[in-house]
């Protein structure tokens, strides 16, 4: 059985041997300090690794409110921390992530699906719904977004950006997927049309390898010291000798060489999902062909019986599984 269920990388693709002989170079180049406690913040060499990623994703000047998570869950976790408390309102597009859902309701917040489009969630009905109630936070996935792989285009970028700096609401960009680009050309990260009220989030997880817990969060400065003292209250930091390892993955040739072979890979098995599709499905049936991701969203027909699991409050379910 090949499951779909999780956003796991190809096992075949975890890069083994890349990854311990860049932890034997990190021993060699800093000795027992990678195996010691580190700043909280993050490990500087990583840090500075980042403002290159992050700069490729149009987020500049951010290297002052740049800090390493434990994964990218664990920058959502702290940034729920900071901006929830029971009874909090958390809008999101629908359908979407539905792990991300639990961890607002694990905060005692209460989930609302905002309705959207091809594009991602609809400029109207968030400014409706912005006015109707106070909202503590907006989740977005705006790039290859799980479940339904679709990208906001820049234009809604930009709609969404004029609407929550309108009603001064904080937005949570999870961008985990920008790396897996398959074809047509990056789009700046919605942060940089909203760098001030942007929480940014991405992760290694799915280009080097999930076990190695890091995340990169980009806060605004009213979130950033408050975060960073959660932080070391939870864990204290992330894992040095692991953020040591990323960092070298980061600046090394090895290291973009894995990243192409990622996304050369995963762009043959998009392509031949996609394929498969359109060979084998019913008529009746429509989906999604994103540019990059590790997502496919399929729709049916409404005498097709579904199951919904983890549905968000008065939305759409987040994932939908066919049976027929």
């Amino acid at each position: 059985m090949i499951s779909f269920a999780v956003g796991a990388p190809d096992p075949a693709l975890l890069p083994g041997e890349l990854v311990a002989a860049l932890a034997a170079d990190v021993v060699a180049e800093h000795g027992m300090s990678v195996l010691q406690y580190g700043a909280t913040r993050g490990f500087p060499p990583l840090l500075d690794q980042a403002q290159i990623l992050l700069r490729e994703r149009a987020i500049t000047g951010a290297a002052g409110r740049t800090h390493i998570a434990t994964g990218g869950s664990g920058a959502l976790h702290s940034a729920c921390m900071a901006l929830l408390e029971p009874g909090s309102v958390v809008l999101a597009e629908t359908p979407t992530y539905g792990p991300a859902v639990k961890v607002f309701r694990s905060h005692g917040a209460v989930v609302y699906g905002v309705e959207s489009d091809a594009d991602g969630i609809l400029p109207e009905a968030l400014a409706a719904t912005l006015a109707r109630q106070r909202v503590a936070m907006v989740y977005l996935l705006p790039t290859f977004q799980n479940p339904t792989g679709r990208t906001m285009p820049t234009a809604r970028r930009e709609q969404i950006a004029e609407v929550v700096l309108r009603h001064g609401v904080t937005v949570v960009e999870d961008d985990v997927y920008a790396d897996l680009r398959y074809q047509g050309d990056p789009l700046p990260a919605f942060w940089s049309f909203a760098p001030h009220s942007t929480v940014y989030i991405t992760s290694l997880s799915k280009t080097v390898a999930p076990a190695l817990r890091t995340g990169i969060a980009v806060l605004p400065e009213y979130l950033l010291e408050q975060v960073l003292a959660m932080k070391q209250g939870i864990d204290m930091q992330t894992s040095t000798f692991n953020q040591a390892i990323a960092a070298g993955f980061l600046r090394s040739a090895a290291g973009a060489a894995h990243v192409a072979r990622v996304v050369e890979n995963y762009g043959a098995k998009l392509a031949a999902l996609t394929a498969a599709l359109r060979r084998h499905m019913p008529s009746g049936f429509s989906w999604t062909e994103p540019e990059g991701g590790m997502f496919v969203w399929v729709e049916g027909p409404a005498a097709v019986r579904w199951r919904p699991t983890s549905p968000v409050k008065d939305s759409m379910p987040v994932r939908i599984r066919c049976h027929g």
